[in-house]
């Protein structure tokens, strides 16, 4: 790949779209836009692009790089009042490719129709499943999978796509307790559930991977969307760019876009824009960067000197708690991946496409509704508590509220997930001993009541902003985590699972013996489970919403915002990257025919002719460092 010359040719081009943010969102985006050969795109990422990184693209190292400054953002959230005044890390992508995860799994069709009945007209389960099956390519499971696997071994076409960018396949390799686990939890009223994709995923699930077979390798955004179509001579990415916000045509009501700033190599610069700017800057990024461009609450603005152009608010926020059980030494599982000569013996199955790191490491996970966590008269006594928060509870969340006390009674609605983990689960933080197998569950409760905040403490665009989940907050949260906590512990006391069980590791006896001691091992060690959303809430602007149903920023006339966490009300209960892939064509007809405002407010910009003026036609793939 060749590179252009300078941060001056980029910015000597006006685009048609500029793109902030060159992660999941952003790339399936602008691989849709520059489809049309009249348009130009650009698209400003402040990571870089990593090929060649194993981290990132070898399947069964997932996770290794969070953490890693290079590749993670790092941001602490405020001290958490609610859990021991702890700071919590919340990692976030810094790549061309952004947080995009391995596991590819739907929620339930109903928490698809609900984003509708907030008044956001074709956000549905129909037309998300259509565009979530447009994205995929679905590889059917190996033969030499067992059926006791619960595992759908014809995928219908009817739930699964078949040729799109992304490819989803089922592990190669499975936890040596598969089978225990989702025993243990079908006799806990959690039964297997070998076709989640459907609309209804309570149960067990094995779920599918972003993992392409033939290659062994990771299927994600920079992969998929942005690689496959590098030669494009109209999509121009520029990485290491640190944008510092959006620039507005003064005196222009709606708001009109032209351009944003950014900084590169110590040097701030401005890029200009015909038709649109688009924010893909993820659930953190996104509020700070309207607050920086003058959008927001002006008690938040103004102490920082910034000129208020539109009020409007910005609110963010999920959580998870570990088990972990030592087990019978004979159980194979990655914890073997510590010993220097088996992680070399992994490196050359892998190069053979066998081996633990050939796949994803969590294989199964179990989708629990909150009739199985507790009786009929706690779950009522969540909902009374729920309701009284209501009352106090921001304008944006009402409604969202509302429906999420709805469903908890409901047999059919996923309420908590358990993540099975074969092995000790290193990024919890605490301490494995040497040379003993460990079996791990990540345990999380999808939707909570709890609402936090992201808003900038500074002008300064590489100031990260504040960031506070508020975790805890609603005494449901606790009493629900505490809930699915106990279940977990359970799960590891059900046969078949309990006859390989050595000792419980994570929280000990000590710290499981009552329910306060669990709850102080619960405030103590809780940390996050990677899905903030709700920053930009996409609502009627009468509800508390930032952006229409078309994503465009209320009182702007070009600025979008298609950063689906950020617009997302709740958590989808389940592991989800399906409804960035929504942008892959359902938001691109309604990018493509807006009619854009020329007058009053022409834009004095290039003309079109001009876009790449200095370039070789085929020097301008990438721009990084």
């Amino acid at each position: 790949m060749v590179f252009a010359n300078t941060t001056d040719d980029f910015c000597s081009t006006t685009f048609d779209y500029l793109i902030v943010g060159g992660g999941t969102a952003g790339l399936v985006l602008a691989a849709r836009l520059s489809e049309d050969p009249s348009v130009t795109v650009g698209v400003l990422e402040v990571g870089e692009w990593h090929p060649t990184e194993e981290g990132i693209s070898v399947p069964g190292l997932c996770g290794s790089l969070i953490g890693n400054p290079r590749y993670d953002w790092l941001p602490p959230s405020v001290p958490q009042r609610h859990v021991n005044n702890r700071t919590v890390m919340q990692p976030r992508g810094r790549a061309l490719g952004g947080s995009s995860m391995v596991r590819m799994c739907r929620a339930s069709a109903r928490e698809y129709d609900a984003y509708e009945a907030l008044g956001n007209t074709g956000w549905n389960w129909s037309e998300f499943l259509k565009y979530m099956k447009k994205a995929e390519t679905t590889i059917p499971p190996a033969s030499i999978t067992k059926p006791g696997y619960g595992i759908n071994v014809s995928p219908s076409s009817e739930w699964h796509g078949t040729s799109g960018p992304i490819v989803k396949s089922y592990p190669t390799n499975f936890n040596a307790l598969h089978l225990h686990i989702t025993a243990a939890l079908e006799t806990l009223g959690v039964p297997k559930n070998p076709e989640p994709d459907n609309g209804s995923n309570m149960g067990s699930v094995t779920t599918f991977a972003a993992v392409d077979p033939q290659t062994v390798s990771r299927s994600y955004s920079a992969k998929a969307y942005y690689e496959s179509n590098a030669e494009r001579d109209n999509l121009v990415v520029i990485t290491g760019a640190l944008v510092s916000r959006v620039v507005f045509q003064p005196g222009s009501s709606p708001l009109l876009a032209s351009g944003v700033q950014f900084t590169r190599d110590n040097k701030t610069f401005t890029v200009e824009a015909r038709k649109e700017v688009i924010l893909c800057a993820g659930a953190f990024q996104t509020p700070q960067l309207l607050e920086l461009s003058g959008i927001g609450d002006p008690k938040v603005l103004e102490p920082h000197g910034i000129e208020v152009l539109l009020d409007l608010p910005s609110v963010g926020e999920n959580l998870r708690v570990i088990t972990i059980c030592e087990i019978d030494p004979q159980y194979e599982t990655v914890d073997f991946l510590l010993e220097p000569e088996e992680f070399k013996r992994q490196q050359e199955l892998y190069k053979a496409q066998k081996g633990y790191l050939s796949s994803a490491l969590a294989t199964v996970l179990g989708f629990v509704p909150a009739t199985a966590l507790a009786s009929e008269e706690q779950i009522k006594k969540w909902q009374e508590i729920g309701k009284k928060s209501i009352e106090s509870a921001p304008k944006s969340a009402k409604k969202v509220f509302e429906l999420q006390l709805q469903w908890m009674q409901d047999e059919s609605s996923v309420e908590a997930e358990l993540i099975p983990f074969p092995g000790f689960f290193l990024p919890c933080g605490l301490k494995p001993e040497p040379n003993v197998r460990y079996s791990s569950t990540l345990v999380t409760t999808m939707r909570p009541l709890s609402r936090g905040s992201v808003h900038i403490v500074s002008a300064d665009p590489a100031t990260p902003p504040a960031i506070d989940p508020n975790y805890l907050e609603n005494p449901v949260d606790l009493e629900m985590m505490l809930a699915a906590i106990k279940f977990t512990l359970k799960m590891y006391q059900t046969e078949p699972l309990r006859g390989v069980v050595r000792k419980q590791f994570a929280p000990t006896a000590e710290q499981s013996a009552t329910d306060e001691a669990l709850i102080d091992y619960i405030k103590s060690n809780c940390t996050t489970v990677f899905h903030p959303l709700g920053s930009a809430a996409m609502l009627p602007r009468e509800d508390g919403g930032v952006v229409s149903p078309r994503l465009r920023v209320y009182g702007t006339a070009n600025l979008r915002v298609v950063s689906l966490f950020s617009a997302f009300c709740w958590t989808f209960g389940a592991n989800v990257v399906n409804p960035m892939c929504k942008v892959d064509a359902s938001v691109i007809p309604f990018v493509r025919t807006t009619i854009h405002p020329t007058s009053p407010h022409t834009l004095n910009l290039r003309p079109y002719r001009n876009c790449l003026p200095t370039f070789n036609p085929r020097s301008m793939r990438l721009l990084r460092k």
